[in-house]
């Protein structure tokens, strides 16, 4: 950026700077999803596990068909972690789950927020933005196939801590996805690419120069050049461990 640009940069990032009560709102209203949903829908997800490895176990089944139909069920365990904008709050719903949100969307009072394409008068639409894409985590599951000489029980956990570790959503406000995303990036992600520049970095498919995304368990700005899948794993421990009392791991192990 030239030094116009980076002086409009700065004035915008200023207007969108978020208060701590704005922050911590966000907070409880993700602790509150995760709370219930790793209590209330543990068989309602293993179920959903247990099918993604019967596809992975067909030998029948082209990889592109696995690809297909694992894509579907991961959307469908996503709706359940709360990373969708359809539906209530009730139901995990206007990104309830998401750990990672845009100012905008934290700046959007929360009564308004509607997961409608074409909301009603007065709200604000809403979006769940797969930063590592649905399509990526089905190619790559697919791909691995690591799981030889397990038992099911043993395979289904493993897709499940991988999953939970591999997966990020960003609550946005809908639309903010096109202005976020690279080009030509919309639906696939150099995350898995060991030979690429940007293995293990998730947002580096956004651009450099857009509003701040933020964690809402820390109340940290993401550092989306730098932020690695590590840091997220350890969020998601100490996310489990707030609602739950057991990291990932342990309580996987558990189910």
């Amino acid at each position: 950026m030239n030094e116009e640009e980076l002086v409009t940069f700065s004035a915008r990032r200023e207007i969108l700077h978020l208060n701590k009560f704005q922050l911590e709102n966000e907070k409880e209203q993700t602790l509150k999803w995760w709370s219930h949903t790793l209590r209330q829908n543990v068989q309602r997800v293993k179920t959903r596990f247990d099918k993604i490895d019967s596809f992975l176990q067909n030998h029948t089944m082209s990889s592109a068909m696995q690809c297909r139909e694992i894509s579907e069920v991961f959307r469908k365990i996503h709706d359940v972690w709360g990373y969708k904008a359809k539906d209530d709050l009730i139901s995990g719903g206007l990104c309830s789950g998401a750990i990672y949100r845009s100012s905008s969307f934290i700046k959007t009072d929360q009564t308004l927020r509607s997961g409608r394409k074409f909301p009603m008068t007065g709200q604000i639409s809403v979006h769940i933005e797969h930063t590592t894409p649905v399509k990526a985590l089905a190619i790559e599951l697919v791909g691995a196939k690591q799981v030889g000489g397990f038992s099911e029980d043993e395979r289904v956990r493993k897709y499940y801590q991988w999953l939970l570790n591999s997966t990020i959503a960003t609550a946005m406000l809908r639309g903010q996805d096109k202005v976020f995303i690279k080009k030509r990036m919309s639906s696939t992600t150099h995350v898995f690419d060991v030979s690429h520049e940007d293995y293990g970095f998730p947002f580096r498919r956004y651009h450099l120069q857009q509003e701040p995304i933020y964690n809402v368990l820390t109340g940290a700005e993401v550092d989306i050049q730098n932020f690695h899948f590590q840091e997220h794993r350890k969020n998601m421990d100490v996310l489990f461990k707030t609602c739950v009392g057991f990291n990932v791991s342990d309580y996987i192990q558990r189910i």
